[in-house]
């Protein structure tokens, strides 16, 4: 999915550009990389953030006429996720361990998935794609506000 390529770039991005005790960060927290997911999964401003993010670069995949916000935008809003994850005491490797897990990524990939079909649009058809992408965008809905005309 175009989304989580962006996603890891992003976070990787931060990891390297952010010096280390920049951003206020909890106590790290020590848990295994299974509970640092569930934790993150569960939290509400930081999954529905990546759902969000993932279905607008699923329809912006699909839908070649549309246009997701540019790569500044991106970052300042991955930048926000990130930074309430460090807040939350997880540390950059298990943020990042997150962002690359293969179950995580189908999760997510599934939720979206579920969220273009309820809509009455199809994976496989790009007209229907776009036609969900220019609803939202109607709507005014946090998907539609982040779509544009190319």
């Amino acid at each position: 999915m175009q989304f989580l390529a962006h996603t890891r770039v992003a976070v990787l991005a931060l990891a390297l550009a952010v010096p280390a005790g920049a951003m206020a960060a909890a106590e790290p927290r020590q848990m295994g990389q299974a509970e640092v997911n569930e934790t993150l999964r569960n939290d509400p401003q930081i999954y529905n953030g990546l759902y969000l993010a993932a279905t607008v670069a699923e329809i912006v995949r699909r839908c070649e006429s549309l246009a997701g916000p540019g790569r500044l935008a991106r970052t300042t809003y991955f930048l926000g996720l990130y930074n309430q994850a460090r807040r939350l005491g997880f540390t950059r490797a298990q943020i990042e361990g997150f962002v690359e897990d293969e179950d995580e990524r189908e999760r997510l990939s599934t939720r979206v998935r579920a969220y273009v079909e309820s809509k009455g649009a199809r994976m496989d058809d790009p007209a229907s794609i776009c036609a969900l992408g220019r609803a939202e965008m109607a709507a005014g809905t946090p998907v539609g506000r982040r779509l544009s005309e190319r």
